[in-house]
C-alpha cells in the first residue's frame, strides 16, 4: 500500500511511519510504501504488522496493533412500537 493511500485510510499507521522512518524523502514521493519508508524490524510494532501492513491483511494488522485502529462506534438505536405490528 503505497503511503499517500495509507495517510488517508489509516492515518494513526501513517504517523506510526512517520515518527519512525530513517528516510523522511520517502514521505513525499507519491510510489513510496511502508516496505521503503521503514526498517520494520527496528519500529516498535515489529516486522510482522509492518508485513501485514504492506500486503493489506488489515485483520492481521488489526490483531498484531488493535490501538492503530479505532472502530467507529455505532451508535444504539431504540425502537419503540404500539405493539401491532411484529
Amino acid at each position: 500500500m503505497y503511503l499517500s493511500q495509507l495517510k488517508e485510510e489509516y492515518p494513526l499507521v501513517y504517523q506510526r511511519v512517520k515518527e519512525q522512518t530513517n528516510t523522511p524523502s520517502t514521505l513525499t514521493s507519491p510510489f513510496a510504501d511502508v516496505d521503503n519508508a521503514l526498517f520494520w524490524g527496528d519500529t516498535t510494532e515489529g516486522p510482522a504488522f509492518w508485513f501485514a501492513v504492506h500486503h493489506e491483511n488489515w485483520d492481521l494488522a488489526k490483531k498484531l496493533e488493535p490501538s492503530l485502529f479505532p472502530e467507529i462506534e455505532e451508535e444504539s438505536v431504540k425502537i419503540i412500537t404500539n405493539g401491532l405490528f411484529k
